[in-house]
């Protein structure tokens, strides 16, 4: 039996905090090969007797304590986004690079792309994750006729909205409302702070777990920006990103338009799954072909909900972390 410390008390990323509980749960409630235990503070009384520690997010205070509190303990870094990007010849990212070499045995990253740019960068173990989902609804959503108002929605970090989307998808948005009756909700933390649109009704939803799904099944169609401008197509920050929103929203059958990334076309395909767009263009025509043609965005809601049951289940998600588990321990103990 491994057992494995889950420590996450990051509250920037709500939605992976809320899949380690799940993946917590499941292993002790499948008491499989696997045991764990999650805490969200790293100043717990806990006992040291852990074959791994698992890290939520890149915070060099926290993982120094770890490090050095579970001395015998391997410790699994979940993230990294921050590592090797910029001029890595920096001397920033050179003490960074040291310091994960260092304190940090392997790292689970949730795309192809960040894992191959990582692995050029840094000689540590880094094993490919993914987002995984619970709250299936049972049936797809079923549109046949027009609705007095459509919500679009948002949710995610409270940063991409304004940098990801707003620059040009007010724009978007008042365009389509010419066409349609639109809300605009937006969930995300400090949802305060967001911005207000010009004849445009916005709502915004302050991120909790245990209303998100209630408030995302408020959704008629969903937005999950990633890229800015074309030109950002090449820009590593971005092209590392999943479609781990695009997945959430297709749990409960909301169809969404997306931004092409490489992973997000590894998982989710264009025109069955979701809508893919970069240019203003793409994002118009994607959001008033779902508003538009009900067989479409029926046909999304149908193939997407199956694929993301079939692909996207705490079960699959606990399949591959505990192969991540025994693939490092045979080759890299």
């Amino acid at each position: 039996m491994i057992k494995i410390l889950i420590y996450s008390d990051r509250s920037s990323n709500l939605l992976t905090k809320r899949e380690l509980i799940w993946l917590n749960d499941y292993i002790n409630k499948e008491k499989r090969n696997i045991l764990s235990k999650l805490i969200a503070n790293h100043t717990d009384e806990i006992s040291i007797d852990w074959d791994y520690v698992l890290i939520h997010g890149f915070n060099y205070k926290n993982i120094f304590f770890i490090a050095n509190k579970f001395k015998e303990s391997k410790i699994i870094l979940l993230g990294g986004a921050n590592i090797g990007y910029g001029n890595k010849k920096d001397i920033e990212q050179i003490i960074l690079k040291k310091f994960v070499e260092k304190y940090v045995d392997l790292i689970i990253v949730r795309s192809e792309c960040h894992k191959q740019l990582l692995e050029e960068y840094i000689s540590i173990p880094i094993y490919k994750f993914f987002d995984y989902e619970i709250n299936f609804v049972e049936a797809p959503i079923r549109i046949t006729n027009q609705k007095e108002v459509y919500t679009i929605g948002y949710h995610g970090n409270e940063k991409h909205f304004k940098e990801d989307f707003l620059c040009f998808g007010e724009d978007v948005l008042k365009q389509i409302s010419k066409n349609h009756n639109i809300q605009l909700n937006i969930i995300t933390s400090n949802a305060q702070y967001q911005p207000n649109l010009s004849n445009i009704k916005v709502n915004k939803i302050e991120f909790e777990v245990d209303n998100f799904y209630n408030e995302i099944d408020k959704f008629d169609v969903g937005i999950c920006p990633i890229y800015s401008k074309e030109l950002e197509l090449l820009n590593k920050d971005k092209i590392i990103r999943n479609g781990n929103r695009a997945v959430t929203l297709l749990c409960r059958g909301i169809p969404s338009v997306i931004s092409p990334t490489p992973q997000v076309i590894s998982d989710l395909k264009d025109n069955e799954h979701v809508l893919y767009a970069v240019s203003e263009e793409e994002w118009y025509e994607g959001l008033n072909n779902l508003l538009s043609n009900s067989n479409l965005y029926n046909s999304i809601s149908e193939k997407g909900l199956e694929l993301v049951k079939n692909k996207f289940s705490v079960e699959n998600g606990y399949n591959i972390f505990e192969k991540i588990i025994f693939d490092f321990n045979i080759n890299h103990m």
